[in-house]
């Protein structure tokens, strides 16, 4: 059993690890402030990959709703409206249902799914031709070549006189000269 010693140190080290951690959140809460500050600022200087990088840094530290409204926003004036898409939905799943701008954020994400509807697939390169799709009549004339030169050199060292019309197994046509 603990006694009213060890009692009293178990909520000594309590209380500080209380007082750490709530010291740690109020450094949290700084610094995701400032993250965020900075990210607005670079937003209204039209710096929008710098504003990213600030938002997203605190987002890690604070996670808060605000920061992926605002990714949204910095992503959408990038153009890149897949990573605005993921950002504002993300938003929408963090907010609640009656949040007083979740009606303007669903009409952004709306017209992002039209403007991506719209955009053209992209076409795919078409890929290299290689030698034989290229050259494919060179197989079929190589082969004929080389039965044409194989009965042309059998029939150049066959001595005369070894194949007569006797010698046919399907009939024969004598030709005379």
């Amino acid at each position: 059993m603990i006694g009213a010693r060890g009692t009293r140190v178990v909520l000594c080290v309590a209380l500080v690890l209380v007082a750490v951690g709530a010291r740690g959140e109020e450094d949290a809460v700084a610094v995701g402030l400032r993250r965020f500050e900075a990210g607005r600022a670079r937003y209204e200087a039209g710096q929008y990959r710098e504003a990213i990088t600030e938002f997203e840094a605190g987002y890690a530290v604070l996670p808060r709703p605000n920061f992926l409204l605002n990714l949204g926003q910095s992503y959408r004036q990038l153009l890149d409206l897949e990573h605005a898409r993921e950002k504002y939905v993300a938003y929408l799943a963090a907010i609640a249902q009656d949040a007083p701008n979740r009606v303007d954020v669903e009409g952004l994400v709306r017209d992002i799914d039209r403007a991506l509807a719209a955009r053209p697939r992209p076409v795919e390169a078409p890929r290299p031709r290689t030698f034989l799709h290229r050259h494919w009549w060179v197989i079929p004339t190589s082969i004929v070549v080389a039965a044409g030169a194989a009965v042309g050199i059998y029939f150049a060292v066959e001595p005369p006189g070894r194949l007569g019309c006797s010698d046919a197994r399907f009939g024969c046509v004598e030709v005379v000269r």
